[in-house]
């Protein structure tokens, strides 16, 4: 996913979605795999929290925001 990561501002990854807005095809598996990356990161989602309900939002939100710009 380094190719993903290093994606310039301007750069975007287009999804498909299909009826259920599920992403789908190609992009599809990239985006499961980039969040893949997302999740093992300590800094974004810190393994101290048993439950995602008690993950503070601001993770949650710095998460969001960097799938976001590339998606």
């Amino acid at each position: 996913m380094v190719e993903v990561w290093n994606l310039t501002p301007e750069e975007r990854i287009m999804l498909t979605f299909n009826k259920d807005l599920q992403a789908v095809s190609t992009e599809g598996g990239i985006l499961s795999r980039f969040i893949g990356t997302i999740a093992r990161k300590p800094h974004l989602c810190p393994i101290k929290y048993k439950n995602w309900h008690e993950v503070p939002d601001q993770y949650k939100e710095d998460c969001w925001n960097i799938i976001e710009v590339i998606f």
